[in-house]
């Protein structure tokens, strides 16, 4: 009797997590497919709007990784306070989050307006047409940081609440727009002005105020309760998601900036064709953090209720799913790969050498589902400051080792992703024996029907 009910509690929980991911992959899915639609729209011109556009979005992305570390410190500590029925906390935290997300972004829009040129010509070297056209697009993206950390605080109350169906829905709606207003103003169809790079940032804008809005409607009734409270989390949220942030900082300066600023100095076409792969890997790679989600609220829920049965399944669930889904993905598109890159780019040599790359790009990688997951758990046991030592080390000695390349003359697209991939590996690594060992030292108590 204790088997079966511990088999009918395992597939309980597998199947709350699939019904909490598959509405974020789908919706992920949306968003990226509407993405790469709308970069090759807006990139098919020339291939310095193609790597002007990718370049500036993969920093922007980076950016909203490090600054969201504080709204996932929020989805970490409002589950584990929400799963013990203390409202009065979670609304504290609400509004403490909300506060943090306006100060960053404001000030971010204040940075990019008055030293996004600097920012460009210092670290990714851009000059000419390139770096004309990648500080137009990045000025009018300056609000996207502001917009997409409310969505993320926004999304964690839905998520917390696990009704993820209504994510997909707001995607649905905000990429379409996306499309549609790409269509519009990139070539200026249908009596619209022909805006170029600058109609892609506008209609990035746009479609992303309208998702926090319809977000905002969903949840309007908990923002406003949380009014009423005072932000007095805000010393906790910070100095949780510090460690958070650092975490991600060194990836983005690791993936983002440095590995970036090194691989543009290789030549506009190998830019180019990285741009392409790196579209297409995000998409391989989507579902681990959609996986790696499920994990911040389950497994938090779990070590909330002191259930370490549902914390150990979790982990296990998430992690093999999102390998298959990795997998799966990354064949499709090895498969496909010439005529996705025919979409993006009109380059005969994009074209013809971006499958090979993609191959490249797709086995350095391997390691990110175990990567990101085993991250996920351990921030989600308040291991974050173990998480962070470990990824400065890596990160430290990865970085140290592009720049000599760099001096030596001897870096490529294929030494820049072996170097990738291998932090990455071992990174993970690292962080699944650690996971092994904290799962080793805790006591599962039996069911309360095992004994029957």
């Amino acid at each position: 009797m204790g088997n079966l009910n511990l088999k009918t509690n395992t597939k309980n929980l597998t199947q709350e997590i699939n019904q909490f991911a598959f509405p974020l992959i789908a919706s992920h899915f949306l968003d990226l497919i509407i993405a790469q639609i709308a970069l090759g729209i807006a990139g098919r011109s020339s291939v310095e709007s193609l790597s002007g556009i990718s370049t500036i979005q993969n920093l922007l992305f980076a950016l909203g990784g490090i600054f969201g570390a504080f709204s996932y410190a929020f989805t970490i500590k409002s589950s584990k306070v929400k799963s013990g029925k203390n409202n009065k906390k979670f609304l504290e935290y609400l509004l403490s989050s909300l506060m943090i997300t306006g100060i960053i972004g404001v000030l971010f829009i204040i940075l990019t307006i008055f030293g996004g040129r600097i920012l460009l010509t210092l670290i990714y070297g851009f000059k000419g047409e390139l770096l004309k056209k990648s500080t137009i697009y990045l000025l009018f993206m300056s609000p996207y940081i502001l917009l997409i950390l409310l969505s993320f605080n926004l999304t964690n109350l839905v998520k917390i609440e696990k009704k993820t169906g209504w994510i997909m829905k707001a995607s649905f709606v905000a990429s379409i727009l996306e499309v549609i207003l790409n269509l519009l103003l990139v070539n200026g169809n249908w009596g619209f002005p022909k805006l170029g790079i600058v109609g892609a940032a506008v209609s990035s804008i746009i479609s992303l105020l309208v998702m926090v809005f319809i977000y905002f409607l969903l949840t309007k009734k908990i923002i406003f309760a949380s009014l009423k409270s005072k932000p007095k989390a805000l010393k906790e949220l910070f100095s949780f998601g510090l460690p958070l942030a650092g975490q991600e900082i060194l990836e983005g300066v690791l993936f983002i900036i440095i590995f970036e600023g090194v691989l543009s100095r290789l030549g506009v076409t190998t830019l180019a064709i990285y741009a392409v792969c790196a579209q297409v890997i995000a998409i391989s790679k989507m579902p681990v953090y959609m996986y790696g989600n499920a994990v911040s609220v389950f497994s938090s829920e779990g070590l909330g209720e002191k259930n370490p049965r549902k914390v150990n399944q979790t982990y296990a669930f998430s992690l093999k799913s999102s390998y298959w889904w990795y997998f799966g993905i990354s064949l499709v598109a090895l498969i496909l790969m010439k005529p996705i890159t025919s979409f993006f780019s009109t380059s005969h040599v994009v074209q013809e050498e971006s499958g090979l790359y993609f191959l490249i790009v797709a086995v350095c990688f391997l390691g990110t589902p175990l990567y990101e997951i085993s991250k996920y758990q351990l921030q989600a046991r308040e291991e974050e400051q173990f998480v962070l030592k470990m990824t400065f080390v890596l990160n430290l000695l990865s970085i140290g080792l592009i720049l000599l390349l760099q001096q030596l003359g001897k870096t490529s697209f294929l030494e820049l992703f072996i170097i990738n991939g291998l932090t990455v590996s071992v990174l993970g690594i690292f962080f699944y024996l650690k996971e092994k060992k904290l799962r080793e030292k805790t006591v599962i108590k039996p069911l309360l029907n095992d004994s029957l």
